[in-house]
This record gives structure tokens, C-alpha cells and sequence, in this order.
């Protein structure tokens, strides 16, 4: 992930980091109320590995949690949940296309799902797929229009392609669903310097500081 440092007048220690939140990334079950398969053995089974799979992602072993969930969907191909469980596992040990390949699936099956969308797009972003990304974050805004992360992550795409404006639009709805929303604030500051308006850059940065020293101290 490409990340771009600012200085900023009267702030002269403090660096910003600028980047996509991938902390946002969503961890859900997936309704598969509309999916829903006879229980078989091979089903039965595959929920075992799907639990070992979260025992393990929650302990930190993403790679074993991979395998747990790969294990899962060979014997249910059709087991959504443990496509997006392992989407996100992929996510985070850096395998942006694997992870995109199993929200793909998610989607495919539940194309009205918002979260899918979000990660997706963070994964797209960071493989520099802006339009993509852009495409995501609206799907998941039109799903759900208070979805601070989606309009924070749009705003990212938004920024990359030097609609400063319009990425400050984005910021505004982030913190308007989530006022405690530290990385928006961040970025809607760096925006804020990109139209040379000072005072408003260092409110935003100063507020931004401030909460991720709250959250610090949780």
C-alpha cells in the first residue's frame, strides 16, 4: 500500500500518513437464508473446517486459517461464508487477487451484499484499480448510505485522482456517521492542504491526533 507523507505548517513533527482504511475491512457472517443446501455430511464437515478456520484467524494463524477454509469449500463448493472468511484472511497476508477471486464469489451470490463490496474495493485499491474501487465504494454507499468507511474509502479513490473537492464531500459524510472517525478527519486534512486551506488542514490533522491518541489509551 502506497503511502504519501505531509508536512504541515506549525505541525512540523507530525507526519500523515494518507492511505486506504483496510482496518475497515468488514468481518460478518454471510445470510445464506437464500442459499441454503441439504445437510449432508460432506456439510456437516465443512462447518468443522470452517470453525477451525476461525479458531485459527482469530489466534493469528491467517495461513492455517486459509487452509481450514479452502478445506471447507472443497467439500461444500457453495459455502459462502467460508469464501468470505478466507477473502479476508488473503486480504491480510497480502494476496490482494486471492482475496478479490473469493469476494467475487461472494457477490455472485449475494450481489446485495454491502461489506463484500467494501473489501473489495480496499483490495482493488491497493492494487491500484481506482475505477474498480470507485465502483465498489458507490455499490456499497447504494446499499448503504451510512457506510462511513465506504465514503471515507471513496474519498481515498477520489483524492488519487485529484478531485480534491469532491474527496472532501466524502470525508463529510465519514464523520457525519462516524464522528470519531480518525482517519477521515487525517485525510480531509492532507485534502484540505492539496486547496492550500491551511487553517482547515490543521484543524482536521490536530483533530485526527487527538482521537488516535483516545483510542491509544483504550
Amino acid at each position: 500500500m502506497k503511502v504519501t507523507s505531509f508536512i504541515f505548517p506549525a505541525l512540523i513533527l507530525f507526519q500523515c500518513l494518507y492511505s486506504i482504511d483496510a482496518q475497515a475491512l468488514t468481518v460478518i457472517d454471510v445470510d445464506q437464508s437464500k442459499n441454503s443446501q441439504p445437510v449432508t455430511q460432506n456439510n456437516r464437515s465443512a462447518e468443522t473446517y470452517y470453525s477451525l478456520g476461525n479458531i485459527k484467524a482469530e489466534s493469528g494463524d491467517l495461513s492455517g486459517a486459509v487452509i481450514e477454509y479452502s478445506q471447507a469449500i472443497e467439500l461444500n463448493p457453495n459455502y459462502i461464508r467460508a469464501y468470505y472468511r478466507r477473502g479476508l484472511a488473503r486480504y491480510k497476508l497480502a494476496n490482494r487477487r486471492g482475496a478479490i477471486a473469493d469476494f467475487n464469489r461472494v457477490i455472485d451470490t449475494n450481489p446485495n451484499f454491502a461489506d463484500a463490496y467494501h473489501n473489495r474495493g480496499i483490495a482493488r485499491g491497493d492494487l491500484d484499480d481506482l475505477q474498480g474501487a470507485l465502483d465498489d465504494f458507490n455499490r456499497a454507499i447504494q446499499l448503504n448510505s451510512t457506510y462511513a468507511s465506504a465514503y471515507n474509502n471513496r474519498g481515498v479513490v477520489k483524492y488519487k485522482s485529484g478531485e480534491f473537492k469532491e474527496a472532501i464531500a466524502d470525508y463529510n459524510q465519514a464523520i457525519k456517521h462516524n464522528s470519531n472517525f480518525a482517519i477521515a478527519y487525517r485525510n480531509r486534512g492532507n485534502a484540505y492542504y492539496k486547496l492550500k486551506k491551511t487553517q482547515q488542514a490543521i484543524s482536521d490533522i490536530s483533530k485526527a491526533a487527538e482521537l488516535f491518541r483516545q483510542q491509544e489509551q483504550r
